[in-house]
Formats: C-alpha cells, sequence, structure tokens
C-alpha cells in the first residue's frame, strides 16, 4: 500500500505491477510513459509504462483509482490535480519502477516538476498556449514542452530514436491497460 499524510489518508489501495527484464545495450534509450486520468466515477488513477527504442515493454505499473474526499477537495482547493499528479501518483510510480529511463513523458503539465525530484527529464505532449517558449519541443510533427532548463537534453534524446518510433502510441497502451484493469476489477465484483 502507498499512502500519503492528508486530512483524511488518501491512498492508492492497490497496485497493479508487470515487470520483464531484457537484456539492454548500452546504446539503448529507456523512455518512460506517465499518463494519469481523471475519472469521474472511478477517480484518479496513474500509469507508468518503461519502453526500450524498439517500442518493446520493460515495465508496467499501475495504481488504482484514488477518490480524493469532498474535504480534501475543498482544502486542496485547485491544486488538487497538481498534487495527485505530481506529488502523489507520479512520484510513488517512479519510485516503484526498476528501470532506469533517459527521458520520461507524460501526458499532463503538472507532472514536470517530477523531473526536479527524480533527476529524470521530463516532457509534456499537453502543450498549451500559455507555454514557454523556450521550453517547447517539436520533432517529425510531435510537440511537447520540456522542463524547465532540459529542452536540449530532451531533443537529444529525441532525435537519437528510430524515425519509427510513435511517442503518442505508447500512452494508448496504458489507456488499454486501465481498461482492461477496470474490466477485470468489475468482473471480479
Amino acid at each position: 500500500m502507498i499512502a500519503a499524510t492528508l486530512p483524511r489518508q488518501l491512498t492508492m489501495q492497490h497496485e497493479c505491477r508487470w515487470r520483464h527484464t531484457i537484456l539492454a545495450t548500452k546504446k539503448d534509450i529507456n523512455l518512460g510513459f506517465y499518463l494519469v486520468q481523471n475519472d469521474e466515477t472511478a477517480g484518479w488513477m496513474g500509469g507508468y509504462l518503461v519502453l526500450n527504442s524498439s517500442g518493446r515493454p520493460l515495465e508496467f505499473h499501475c495504481s488504482l483509482p484514488l477518490r480524493p474526499t469532498r474535504t480534501q477537495q475543498i482544502l486542496y482547493g485547485p491544486s488538487l490535480g497538481a498534487y495527485l499528479v505530481g506529488d502523489l501518483i507520479g512520484k510513488a510510480l517512479l519510485d516503484r519502477a526498476k528501470m532506469k529511463t533517459q527521458l520520461v513523458l507524460a501526458d499532463n503539465v503538472d507532472a514536470l516538476p517530477l523531473a526536479r525530484r527524480s533527476g529524470i527529464p521530463f516532457a509534456c505532449t499537453e502543450v498549451s498556449k500559455r507555454a514557454n517558449i523556450d521550453d517547447v519541443i517539436e520533432v517529425d510533427g510531435w510537440q511537447a514542452i520540456a522542463s524547465p532548463g532540459q529542452r536540449d537534453e530532451v531533443m537529444e534524446i529525441l532525435q537519437k530514436l528510430p524515425a519509427t518510433f510513435d511517442l503518442n502510441e505508447p500512452f494508448d497502451r496504458i489507456r488499454e491497460a486501465f481498461s482492461e484493469a477496470r474490466g477485470t476489477s468489475r468482473a471480479a465484483a
């Protein structure tokens, strides 16, 4: 069980884990893909998928849904989403990971502060109009925001990937894993 101290303890009650060890060469780049969904009925759910540069999965972790209480929603106010994405779910999933990654791609800008805590460069696929233009990167038509001060490092890593590597597709895998996990948990109930 992973827990954080809150006014009334908010916990990730269970965690799905999958890890497959593959021998990697020194040239191989491991990428992490971090996605969070907020489903109104299920709650907040996070997934972290590590792939090698061939797109093969090396490790996967996901949290089961978190449902903040009404009191927590009031106390955290507009910062609740950032807290869940960056501090609670993201930190827990990255701490569980065994495989070292050279870069983490996230679907939510609230994940970018994890770069400071983890020491791993981050980029976010959610490019907003208020993004600092110096942090925006583009590779083969794919856009992202690099964590502050890491634009060049992120670009260097992305340029080493095969041209056929689809940077959006791993997020679809995580979404499908969420759907599968929800279907399995419903069938067991």
